[in-house]
């Protein structure tokens, strides 16, 4: 059991899309033939459905050739940054991923092409200023302030907490929410929960729905009893950790314009069946990361003196479930959440499959240009044996 840590969550106008990596990554259309088919929902979430949403949320340069899946008129734009301007780290993954008569992937520039795999750069909901910066654009900024400003109806309540939802005496549906002061909100038409995959569970829950042996714990009165909280899912990530020869190879950001995080490679371990990209890589260039400071404030010794990359992997397509749960009936209390990663036999072979070709990477000749003798594939083991013990 691992002990507990912290779960950074974006409790701010705009979500998690006000603090995230900007990764505007689409889901796989197999992965919504998953849920029509285990949950009857394919008239709302079918893949040709959700198509045609996210064509109309992004306005992407991609859709002038490929406007059969993409979108250029909706409130998020799209950037990727040119590979000339990655950082050292990011090219020379996709270097050595994709060049020379032994190359492992393709180059494909467009991720989110349900059909392609390999290598792309990254695509961000942000978008490049006449300066040259780039600026995150958020949900509050593509959709809750221009509404703000056109609909004149709308009032954003800053700091206000929400306890629960109010149903109507026959508990068949939502009328309002109450605020943790008491506050009572009644809805018109609607009332639409969007509080994120952590807290629209616990607000569910305080309101009498979910788990009935779980809602009698803390004596709240049930309204349906539903798995509520259960299926929790996220992607294990792990570091892999690189020493660089020389601080020339760290990327700095100085002016707004650089970027963590620029390049992506897709591919799949054909472990318990087919299922396309269910792994990933991610290169990150020091300059830009805030675990590389982190570790500088723990290590005074080396502060950011010794140069660093990362390159992670990462499990996609997860069998593993986890949990969402109340602490308390308080909504001021954190919930209580059990990620559960890796429970699952499937996800911990795909995830030996995957860290066993980040080290095959990291013993590549262009490999071998970026980080520093002796320490390539040892001091790689090393990071991720002590984070994950039983990959080995």
């Amino acid at each position: 059991c691992s002990a507990p840590r912290s779960y950074p969550v974006g409790k701010i106008v705009g979500g998690g899309s006000a603090i995230n990596g900007m990764g505007a990554i689409r889901g796989h259309p197999d992965d919504f033939k998953e849920w029509e088919i285990a949950y009857g929902c394919g008239e709302d979430w079918g893949w040709e459905r959700v198509l045609n949403a996210y064509k109309a949320m992004e306005t992407d340069p991609l859709s002038s050739d490929r406007h059969d899946i993409h979108g250029n008129a909706g409130p998020l734009p799209i950037h990727r940054i040119p590979y000339e301007a990655w950082g050292p780290v990011s090219k020379c993954m996709r270097d050595a991923l994709c060049l020379g008569e032994n190359a492992a992937m393709i180059w494909s520039y467009d991720l989110n092409d349900p059909e392609s795999t390999g290598v792309s750069p990254f695509p961000m909901n942000m978008e490049l200023q006449e300066d040259g910066t780039l600026r995150r654009v958020s949900t509050n900024d593509g959709y809750l302030d221009p509404a703000r400003e056109a609909c004149g109806n709308m009032t954003v309540l800053p700091n206000s907490l929400v306890d629960k939802v109010i149903f109507n005496s026959e508990a068949s549906r939502a009328t309002g929410v109450q605020l943790h002061d008491g506050t009572r909100y009644f809805a018109a038409v609607e009332v639409v929960l969007c509080a994120g995959a952590l807290y629209s569970p616990s607000i569910l829950q305080r309101s009498g729905v979910g788990p009935k042996a779980l809602l009698d714990k803390f004596n709240i009165p049930v309204i349906k009893d539903c798995g509520v909280g259960v299926g929790l899912q996220d992607h294990p990530v792990i570091n892999g950790k690189m020493i660089l020869k020389t601080n020339d190879q760290v990327m700095d950001e100085v002016d707004g314009s650089a970027r963590h995080a620029n390049a992506l490679a897709r591919f799949t371990s054909n472990i318990g069946g087919f299922e396309l990209n269910d792994l990933y890589f991610v290169s990150v260039e020091q300059g830009n990361d805030p675990r590389a400071q982190v570790q500088a404030d723990k290590d005074e010794a080396n502060s950011l003196q010794t140069p660093v990359g990362y390159i992670d992997v990462m499990l996609m397509k997860c069998k593993s479930r986890g949990s969402v749960e109340l602490g308390s009936t308080d909504p001021t209390v954190s919930p209580i959440v059990n990620e559960n990663m890796l429970s699952d036999p499937l996800d911990l072979a795909r995830m030996r499959f995957g860290v066993r070709k980040l080290i095959e990477l990291f013993q590549s000749p262009r490999m071998e240009e970026l980080v520093a003798a002796n320490d390539s594939t040892g001091k790689l083991m090393i990071e991720l044996g002590r984070a994950n013990d039983g990959l080995s």
